[in-house]
């Protein structure tokens, strides 16, 4: 299968040889949207998922390319064109000078899930919340491994205000509990059986053949029988880890949809029946020339007739509205690096703010607009969405655990990630917003306000980044 020079160009964010080369790959991927406008969401897709890349060079340059490809996307404004111009109506008479103008003055209903600097809790996020460290272990966890990336990305908004404290204590579901250690530990042990070498596989010592199933039943074979050594031990749990990895790559980074109707997802039957076919013509013939496509294509056959052409996949990034022009476009790949800020691994959440950084610095003023509404409507929609923003960020230096220590000095990536997209959201929020922030920045650093103890040097430390 031939790659095109797209494909070359992304699989050089994670494979170039030198930060050069990587820096060079994105901003040739930036001149492709530049000179191919339409193609923003297929480029998008295609590079975002470098983002969760555990290299800290693959996640630099893949952030360098999101940010030269947004600068060449143009900015959403429903209300360039047509501004907001009142209307109004008389009341039918000549003399009258009552005058119906219809106005917004109430404020645009907002979504139940924003949070507002001027309500937010700092008190009970620092105590219930949920810590951001290193590591958690929830690479191997499978349970969202079934579901697509719209529902995964809705498990997990369910969630995340829960995780953030502000419903009281969050208990999370680990993936061994005392529970289960109690259960295991009222069994004994079993006798594994040894398997003597000195024989034939096939044959037991009495001289009674076993049939294949029985063979594949027992443990495995060991050259010194017994149980493994040590050695082989970790090589097995090396290649159980790599595997994985694997399939978390696989199931997370995958941000395309795939085609429903694929013939791989078709359960096959145990028993199958034979079924004859009734044709509502003896005489008709297959039309080659047809472009109805009732059904998949068969990808074996050599020559297949022509079925029209292929629909082309749809991304998740978008969704319709934005795809219509209607909201801001934008909107969707927010949500979803929003949701990564507060995962367990600390690259996605370094790679999400990255992400974030790049694409509020450049289109932060159109963010929660929608076409159809007035002037102030959309300012107030615009200011909840920042402010909700700045909130989460906000809960990110509370939160946010993970330093690497040189010497004596800490450097706290994720925390001073946060402090640049802190940066680039306060330019388009309001002096009133600003000062809130300035306030729950300020709590932090002092603590001198909050009843918890002990208090601890991250929350301080993020405190002070923000600021």
């Amino acid at each position: 299968m031939t790659t095109s020079r797209l494909d070359r160009l992304v699989v050089l964010l994670e494979t170039g040889s030198t930060q050069l080369i990587r820096n060079t790959a994105a901003q040739q991927l930036a001149d492709v949207q530049k000179n191919h406008p339409d193609e923003l969401f297929n480029l998008l897709t295609r590079v975002v998922p470098y983002l969760r890349s555990p290299s800290w060079d693959t996640r630099t340059a893949a952030a360098k390319a999101i940010g030269g490809i947004v600068e060449h996307a143009e900015k959403f404004d429903p209300n360039a064109v047509l501004d907001e111009v009142p209307k109004t109506e008389t009341n039918g008479h000549d003399d009258a000078h009552t005058i119906k103008k219809e106005e917004s003055d109430l404020s645009s209903p907002g979504v139940d899930d924003q949070l507002r600097l001027a309500t937010l809790d700092v008190e009970s996020i620092l105590t219930y919340g949920k810590e951001l460290l290193g590591s958690a272990g929830k690479q191997y966890d499978f349970k969202l491994a079934g579901l697509t990336a719209a529902e995964r990305l809705a498990r997990q908004k369910e969630t995340l205000t829960k995780r953030l404290g502000l419903g009281g204590e969050y208990i999370e579901d680990d993936l061994v509990d005392e529970k289960d250690l109690s259960i295991r530990s009222s069994f004994s042990k079993p006798n594994l059986p040894t398997l003597e070498t000195t024989m034939s596989m096939s044959q037991e010592p009495d001289g009674i053949m076993r049939s294949p199933d029985e063979m594949t039943a027992r443990p495995p074979a060991t050259p010194g029988g017994g149980e493994l050594s040590k050695r082989q031990l970790n090589a097995l749990k090396r290649r159980r880890k790599d595997e994985l990895k694997r399939d978390n790559k696989r199931f997370k980074y995958d941000l395309t949809s795939s085609r429903t109707n694929s013939i791989a997802q078709i359960p096959s039957d145990a028993h199958p029946t034979s079924t004859i076919k009734e044709e509502p013509n003896g005489n008709s013939k297959l039309d080659y020339f047809s472009t109805e496509r009732n059904g998949v294509d068969d990808d074996s056959k050599i020559v297949a007739e022509f079925k029209g052409m292929p629909v082309a996949e749809k991304s998740t990034l978008v969704v319709e509205e934005e795809q219509l022009g209607s909201e801001w476009p934008f909107d969707r790949l927010c949500e979803f690096l929003t949701v990564d800020l507060f995962d367990s691994a600390w690259e996605i959440r370094h790679g999400a703010a990255m992400g974030l950084r790049e694409l509020v610095r450049v289109h932060g003023a159109g963010a929660g607009r929608q076409a159809g509404k007035s002037r102030s409507e959309n300012d107030r929609a615009n200011q909840a969405w920042l402010d909700d923003l700045a909130c989460r960020l906000c809960c990110v230096f509370m939160l946010d655990r993970f330093a690497d220590y040189v010497s004596d000095n800490a450097v706290a990536p994720i925390r001073e990630t946060a402090g640049q997209v802190m940066g680039a959201v306060l330019q388009y929020l309001p002096p009133a917003s600003v000062h809130e922030a300035n306030r729950i920045l300020y709590r932090l650093v002092m603590q001198k306000e909050l009843k918890r103890s002990p208090k601890t040097w991250h929350a301080c430390h993020g405190g002070m980044i923000g600021m």
